[in-house]
């Protein structure tokens, strides 16, 4: 996904569309995923007891957690002998009413609590490695339980590939013995980016003294989030990276490979002021992204304060985390990370003595799970506006589009073009299997309104843009199908943006293309043409922001310098002395 400013902005002025319809209702739509006893289930917002739900899908006892996405059920199921432990991941395809079929399981080792199903169909773990601190220059020579995220790709009916994995113990330091340079550092608080392995704040160093017990992705940043029980935050690591690189302080989009972009909640760990965010932790789980959709809270991270089993507290905060900076968090090194205070929605007087969950919900609701007992709903309110008693430990809410599809993306045959030039959009589909005969009806909305469309009413229609700028091109899909004998109709969108230029007169050689080269690509300021090019061409250069604005010409240069411009997206275009017009894609990560 481009993470641009002109994409974000524009999706929010789009979304805000379609979600202020739902404002004004108390409760956000449509089924609540849940689980209890041997079962799975898609509750209705109108339910009042479990027995009224939509969907029961029998997938027996999960351990932990379950997720419903896109028509498959991913479930942690078996005894991984901790608390929050289990032995296996499964999936479940939905198939029909109240019908599932088991796709896949995939027996784990140390796993424990949470995953996290990603848009490729893989699927995020968290398991467990022994480690000695002593072995690195810690002043303990105890085994503790070191957390590791794998990314496991399915690969057959029981077996899956691990396709990437990030260890914390790659991402240690410590004060205490020079002789491990590798985690030796000077000073603590100078390096929150790591894990003080020496770390006597929030229950010490004791066997299981991470306990990461929550995990989410953010598909648009490529960015995880995660928890600790035990260390009472949350964690931001970048995913980009390969698995060589997470395992080092370089690489992937932020430049800082698996090091901690980003961690909020308790300053002492990394010998800072205690509680220096604003809010004394105690017992939390169940971090997540809040999507860009919702409109009290957009982009922030939520996670549940279970406060030790006293009266629990849904707490939601905004990281340092902007449009114009999607890959790093900054923060001065041997100050706190992160802002000094958090949002604290109100809800009912709810004693959630461990696990648990909560979801900040679109429209300003807040969805919490008190654990094998019940979920509520509330609107920043000590009322509930549902309350379904069901066991299990974690609630999803999803919209009618969640469950049932159409889910698409929108795509352009080119990201750059000239004014006048002709362009074919594309529309990729899938609904839920379990949906019949599904019909699809199309409408393309151009933002600048200055392009011609071939139909705008097509699947995949080509567009002329008239006028240089850069432009976004909306499509609205609505589907009719039947499922169990009722008729289901949603509506989603999907956008893709392309910048114009003003180069009435000039060709874009593919030739000339290839023979130019920018480098490097990720930057963090200074982009080089390549020499051969630059020796053999009489050439223009302009560059531009993702919102169309100039930020550089010149000509014949060879080298140019944008440390002065923010961390994003920007377009470089080329004019030859005859008339050929070359354009790249520049990603500035400072």
């Amino acid at each position: 996904m481009n993470t641009s400013n002109h994409l974000i902005r524009f999706s929010l002025i789009i979304i805000s569309f379609f979600v202020l319809n739902h404002v004004n209702a108390q409760q956000q739509e449509m089924y609540t995923f849940c689980t209890g006893s041997s079962y799975a289930y898609l509750i209705d917002t109108a339910a009042t007891t479990s027995s009224g739900y939509f969907q029961r899908f029998n997938i027996g006892s999960t351990t932990y957690s379950a997720h419903f996405y896109h028509d498959t059920i991913y479930q942690t199921y078996g005894n991984g002998g901790t608390a929050g432990g289990y032995g296996s991941v499964r999936k479940w395809a939905w198939t029909g009413n109240n019908t599932v079929n088991n796709v896949w399981t995939y027996t784990l080792s140390g796993a424990h609590h949470d995953i996290c199903p990603m848009p490729n169909g893989n699927v995020l773990v968290i398991v467990d490695e022994s480690k000695v601190p002593s072995s690195v220059g810690g002043t303990s020579s105890s085994t503790v339980k070191s957390p590791v995220i794998r990314e496991i790709k399915p690969t057959g009916s029981t077996t899956g590939t691990v396709v990437w994995e990030w260890h914390l113990w790659d991402h240690l330091c410590q004060s205490t013995n020079s002789a491990y340079p590798a985690t030796y550092v000077t000073n603590i608080a100078q390096h929150p980016e790591r894990f003080n392995v020496n770390c006597t704040t929030n229950g010490g160093i004791t066997s299981d003294w991470f306990h990461m017990n929550g995990i989410d992705y953010n598909p648009t940043l490529d960015q995880i989030a995660i928890c600790s029980h035990v260390k009472e935050e949350i964690y931001v690591i970048d995913h980009s990276t390969t698995t060589a690189e997470a395992a080092t302080h370089a690489g992937g989009k932020s430049g800082k490979g698996g090091d901690f972009l980003y961690r909020w909640g308790s300053p002492e760990n990394y010998g800072c002021t205690t509680d220096g965010n604003g809010i004394s932790l105690n017992t939390i789980h169940d971090c997540r992204w809040v999507p860009a959709t919702n409109l009290v809270w957009p982009n922030y991270l939520s996670v549940l304060h279970n406060n030790s089993g006293g009266n629990a507290q849904a707490v939601l905060h905004l990281p340092p985390y902007s449009t114009s900076n999607p890959y790093n968090y900054t923060y001065a090194p041997g100050s706190v990370v992160g802002p000094s205070t958090c949002v604290k929605p109100t809800i009912p007087n709810l004693s959630i003595q461990g696990q648990g969950g909560c979801q900040a919900l679109d429209n300003g609701n807040i969805l919490m799970t008190v654990p094998n007992s019940k979920f509520v709903e509330s609107r920043n309110s000590t009322t509930a506006l549902q309350s379904i008693t069901v066991s299990t430990t974690q609630s999803d809410r999803l919209k009618k589009t969640d469950v049932f599809g159409p889910w698409i993306t929108a795509t352009a045959t080119s990201d750059t073009l000239c004014a006048g030039s002709m362009i074919t959009l594309n529309c990729n589909i899938k609904s839920a299997p379990v949906i019949s005969n599904p019909v699809y009806t199309y409408s393309w909305v151009s933002v600048p309104a200055t392009s011609s469309f071939s139909s705008a009413s097509d699947q995949n229609p080509t567009a002329v843009p008239s006028v240089a700028g850069t432009y976004t091109y909306l499509v609205t899909v609505s589907m009719s199908g039947t499922f169990n004998s009722n008729t289901i109709t949603t509506t989603t969108t999907a956008f893709a943006t392309v910048v114009v230029e003003a180069c009435t007169g000039m060709n874009e050689n593919s030739t000339e293309k290839a023979s130019l080269t920018i480098y490097p690509n990720p930057t963090s300021g200074i982009i080089n043409i390549n020499e051969e090019f630059a020796l053999n061409n009489d050439y223009e250069v302009k560059i531009c922001s993702s919102f169309g604005d100039v930020v550089f010409c010149g000509k014949n240069s060879k080298m140019i310098n944008l440390s002065d411009f923010a961390n994003g997206i920007y377009y470089l275009s080329v004019k030859t002395s005859d008339n050929n017009l070359i354009n790249k894609k520049i990603i500035l990560i400072k």
